[in-house]
């Protein structure tokens, strides 16, 4: 039997080539059976490998869908509480103390083009990878100024969706560095897949769950603030 082992070995691999290869083995069918299982398993046994690779790309793709979803409605709440009352968000921005006045009108309303500029790239497919780069360096910006007024101990509200009388604070940095986050997986994930009508509705589901918590940070807080 040892003999028709090695005779078979190469035979077998042909076989995983698809390679059409007839083989006589002077044994009894079973035995030649028994002898070629060992080769004929791994061939069985790796499709499920295979489907489970594909099966964590598009559940990486996915992910990436729903972090895409998070941005564009983050971004589009953020602008829109910005424009309803312009005059306060410039004044907010005026308060973190990091440009000279001259510029701090300007530099609001380039924030605020560029979360606009932000959300109608990750909205189209052929732009999703500048989309998330933008996202990725507005999100970085506003967790630095935030983070430089909690060291500094400035007193002063949150202008991410407006209007807002909640002072900044830790809460605000874990938000907006899971934003940075929600961006980087986008930018490193695969972007564009099959997609199907369950993989889509979990997706819009858990976007939905986490824009909700992004909105009303400061309402949570302040109902499960012990004081």
């Amino acid at each position: 039997m040892q003999p028709c082992h090695g005779l078979l070995r190469r035979p077998v691999l042909l076989l995983h080539r698809r390679v059409q290869v007839r083989v006589r083995c002077a044994v009894p069918d079973h035995l030649a059976l028994y002898v070629t299982c060992p080769f004929v398993l791994p061939r069985v046994f790796r499709h499920p490998r295979q489907g489970n690779s594909l099966t964590r790309r598009q559940a990486v793709f996915y992910l990436v869908l729903a972090c895409r979803c998070i941005l564009v409605s983050v971004f589009v709440l953020s602008a829109a509480g910005k424009t309803r009352r312009p005059g306060q968000f410039v004044s907010a921005v005026g308060t973190f103390r990091l440009l000279p006045a001259a510029l701090v009108r300007p530099a609001a309303y380039v924030f605020l083009a560029a979360e606009i500029v932000a959300a109608g790239l990750l909205c189209v497919p052929a732009t999703l990878s500048i989309g998330f780069l933008l996202s990725a360096a507005l999100l970085l910006a506003f967790t630095g100024a935030i983070a430089q007024a909690v060291v500094r101990g400035l007193n002063i509200p949150c202008p991410c969706f407006g209007v807002s009388v909640a002072p900044v604070g830790l809460r605000h940095i874990v938000r907006d560095v899971f934003l940075v986050f929600a961006a980087v997986v986008g930018i490193l994930g695969p972007q564009h897949g099959t997609l199907a009508a369950g993989g889509i509705a979990v997706s819009l589901g858990a976007a939905a769950v986490v824009v909700l918590l992004v909105r009303f940070t400061d309402e949570l807080a302040e109902l499960f603030d012990p004081r």
